[in-house]
């Protein structure tokens, strides 16, 4: 086993995945706890997106600054219901470009500088 998990080790383990998904914590204090749409943007969202066949990573908002951020053609934002400017800024600059994806899933914006929406 010692063998095994030395070679292992030492293999490449680079992500092949061409879908990043944005999941934020923060974004769950925008809803109850008790409330379904906390399960549906976390967990739920997660088994579907395992389940559909597509490697993906994973990320939170705030990984937007990596470098690394460039080589996927899909962005999924799971539960961003509010953006920074500095986040809208980032998605702009290396999300929206020729040849890439951004999918939005519900309520995107919702709630701009801490100020929630009554009605959308």
């Amino acid at each position: 086993m010692i063998k095994i998990g030395t070679k292992l080790s030492e293999s490449d383990t680079k992500s092949v995945a061409e879908v990043a998904v944005f999941f934020e914590g923060e974004a769950m204090y925008r809803v109850r706890k008790s409330s379904k749409l906390a399960s549906i943007a976390l967990s739920d969202m997660r088994r579907t997106l395992a389940e559909c066949g597509a490697a993906f990573d994973m990320y939170s908002i705030s990984d937007l600054r990596l470098e690394s951020m460039d080589k996927y053609k899909v962005y999924i934002f799971a539960n961003q219901y509010d953006i920074t400017d500095e986040n809208k800024r980032l998605i702009e600059e290396k999300c929206k470009r020729a040849g890439k994806t951004v999918i939005w899933l519900y309520a995107p914006r919702l709630c701009e500088r801490q100020k929630c929406r009554k009605h959308f």
